[in-house]
């Protein structure tokens, strides 16, 4: 009986590296870089920084923020707000310093295009 050896192929060498770029909001800065083989599979991947990242303000550490990739243009992915959250060990020190946290959510509605229709 004789083994067939199979031809290892390196996944690593056929992926591209493509840059994360934030939202015009945050100043289309480059926060993260993610490597993928096809362009396609990069939509609707999350991409997770802080805001300390973007604004270089130390107070801002403790506040999460998740892009989502929206589009692919050459090896920039362009992004949009999807989440922010405050990260665990800020909101348990607020817990052990029994500091109240309270967050309001409201309804936001977006609008995209505004139409004046005249009565006549």
């Amino acid at each position: 009986m004789s083994k067939t050896t199979k031809k290892v192929r390196d996944k690593w060498r056929t992926k591209e590296w493509y840059s994360v770029y934030t939202p015009a909001y945050f100043g289309e800065q480059n926060v993260a870089g993610i490597p993928c083989e096809d362009p396609k599979k990069l939509i609707g991947r999350v991409v997770e920084t802080t805001l300390y990242d973007i604004t270089n303000d130390f107070s801002h550490q403790s506040i999460k923020l998740y892009f989502l990739v929206t589009s692919i243009t050459g090896d920039r992915a362009d992004t949009i707000l999807k989440s922010h959250e405050y990260s665990t060990d800020y909101l348990r020190s607020l817990v052990r310093r029994e500091v109240l946290v309270s967050t309001g959510f409201s309804p936001v509605e977006q609008l995209t295009a505004i139409s004046h229709e005249s009565t006549s």
